[in-house]
């Protein structure tokens, strides 16, 4: 982090907040074969602004931080191993979370003297900016990884900054997504009561089914890439030539890309998740050196996620607890992505791919691992 951003940043309290007791999460929870997929991933990290114009760093601190505080372990009750620690034990022994009764999670509140409202808005900006908004995880040893780090940074007169770090093997984002919600509702109750947004978090094991077979496939394929090529393109910390911007597609330009698929492919829909990807692949692809005539003939890969709980048979909860992801790659000709109808060929690709998950989510489960790795 270069010093200058760094002076920006001032930390005004480090604590660890412990779960409240009474939790009805299991001691033990093993991870699944969904999980490993994302064992040697770099943490989530994540920042939320909330604007609060003419709020004081003395007035937070007084009115709302000891809210945050109080709420955090009614949530982390409700969501137990989030405080617990990830076990990585040696192969081909299989990972586990494990809760213990001095269990807590890394706070920290902080106080930035950055531009609120330059670092919340759409434009480009450089990513190191955000670096210390973000709370990095305690050092855990060579097979012990702390599982969630918080921080609250105020930005006097203008908002506060909510930064996560969770380990990815043990939630994907709609596990965090479920948690955040969860502990806002039970920030704004105060001492009024208790919520849980939707029904609790799942922690049956069972709804994901397999016979043990996908996850020695997936924890050997790890083992034998340990050595290759990582993942640690993929990680921005300490990197400073990078920006990051918002880029708004309105519902009319979603609709005209829609009706451009519908005139040139056999697609008679095509989703608005299709179509924004498929116009972030082609823009990316021409913006790289499209325009190479000797990759002309080249293939590109795009890769992305599918949520599983819907399409696994029987369905797992919409609230099961960890990671139940599947790993898709479409392949375009970079000649058919870089001419006139590119945006339309990359999301009729993409599209494609969604609608072959009606046969089977888990359709070539097998090489995800792999596919992973070969894409990074």
């Amino acid at each position: 982090m270069a010093p200058l951003l760094a002076s920006k940043t001032k930390v005004l309290e480090r604590c660890r907040v412990a779960p409240a007791p009474g939790s009805a999460a299991p001691a033990t929870l093993p991870l699944t074969f969904f999980d490993y997929i994302f064992l040697r991933f770099h943490p989530v990290e994540r920042v939320f602004f909330y604007e609060l114009p003419g709020c004081s760093r003395s007035r937070f601190l007084r009115d709302h931080l000891p809210h945050l505080k109080l709420s955090l372990p009614l949530a982390l009750r409700v969501f137990r191993p989030l405080a617990g620690t990830l076990f990585l034990l040696p192969h081909p022994a299989h990972p586990e979370l494990r809760c213990h009764d001095d269990d807590a999670v890394a706070f920290t509140v902080a106080e930035s003297g950055d531009d609120f409202a330059d670092l919340s808005g759409d434009h480009p900006r450089d990513v190191a900016r955000f670096h210390p908004l973000v709370p990095t995880l305690p050092p855990g040893g060579a097979c012990r990884r702390p599982v969630l780090a918080l921080q609250v940074t105020v930005f006097p007169d203008a908002g506060v900054a909510l930064g996560v770090a969770v380990q990815h093997a043990v939630a994907d984002g709609s596990t965090s997504a479920h948690f955040l919600k969860t502990w806002a509702a039970m920030c704004r109750l105060g001492r009024k009561g208790v919520a849980v947004v939707g029904e609790p978090p799942s922690y049956d094991r069972g709804v994901v089914v397999g016979d043990g077979r996908l996850g020695r496939i997936f924890l050997d394929d790890l083992e034998a890439l340990k050595e290759g090529r990582g993942l640690e393109g993929w990680d921005l910390t300490g990197r400073t030539d990078v920006v990051r911007a918002t880029f708004v597609v309105t519902r009319e330009q979603i609709q005209r890309l829609g009706e451009a698929v519908y005139r040139k492919t056999p697609w008679e829909y095509c989703s608005p998740y299709a179509l924004g990807s498929g116009l972030t692949w082609a823009c990316l692809v021409k913006a790289r050196g499209g325009d190479d005539v000797g990759k002309s003939n080249s293939t590109e890969y795009f890769g992305f996620v599918t949520g599983c709980r819907a399409r696994l048979d029987p369905p797992a909860p919409a609230t099961y607890f960890g990671n139940c992801l599947g790993i898709c790659r479409v392949e375009v000709r970079r000649s058919e992505l870089v001419g006139e109808g590119g945006v339309v060929a990359a999301s009729a690709a993409i599209w494609k791919v969604i609608k072959g998950l009606e046969e089977g989510a888990m359709r070539g489960a097998e090489g995800w691992i792999r596919d992973i790795y070969w894409l990074a």
